[in-house]
């Protein structure tokens, strides 16, 4: 690799930690002129480890665009071990992850080596990501997120949504039972 080349890649999305999600996207709105922000409620894991152990972090997200970025206010409803209580113990709120999109977990960690995986998680859908020791002073740590094809897709309706935002309902809700109800034809 040569100076001047990142071994991140693309950066996608930036993800922030909040304390209380609705207010923190409402803010975005009023500040920023950005969203709408859909609202996930207790994401659901299939398996979601902490420094190598299994863990039951509780998260709900408010996901919106901001130009080119994908946009995560992450709030942690529990006190379970993650990356999120780490922070939260240590005072700090804000900037939590830069996060990367790939094909390949293993081979996007091996760029980072002999940084380790600090949090891994996987939902039922099949989307799994991993967070990187790469910390410095708070600068956020590094995500990589295996997506398949309907989570592509979902950003894609989102990008689109919030490209021709009016306005109105600046928070929209995302249904388990019908997730594509909250995005604009």
């Amino acid at each position: 690799m040569r100076i001047g080349q990142s071994k991140v890649g693309q950066v996608g999305q930036l993800g922030f930690l909040v304390t209380d999600l609705e207010a923190a996207a409402m803010h975005w709105v009023r500040t920023h002129g950005i969203g709408p922000f859909f609202i996930a409620e207790n994401v659901v894991h299939e398996e979601f480890t902490y420094l190598g152990r299994p863990t039951e972090a509780k998260l709900s997200l408010a996901l919106t665009y901001m130009g080119p970025f994908h946009l995560e206010l992450c709030m942690q409803l529990n006190e379970a071990p993650s990356v999120y209580t780490r922070m939260r113990r240590e005072g700090r709120l804000g900037l939590a992850h830069m996060a990367v999109y790939c094909d390949d977990l293993n081979e996007a960690a091996s760029r980072f080596a002999p940084a380790e995986v600090i949090q891994y998680n996987r939902t039922p859908s099949g989307i799994e990501t991993i967070y990187l020791d790469t910390e410095y002073d708070g600068g956020g740590t590094i995500e990589f997120i295996k997506s398949l094809g309907v989570h592509a897709e979902r950003r894609e309706l989102t990008r689109r949504t919030c490209e021709k935002w009016d306005g109105s309902r600046p928070l929209r809700p995302l249904s388990a039972s019908n997730p594509l109800s909250s995005f604009d034809p």
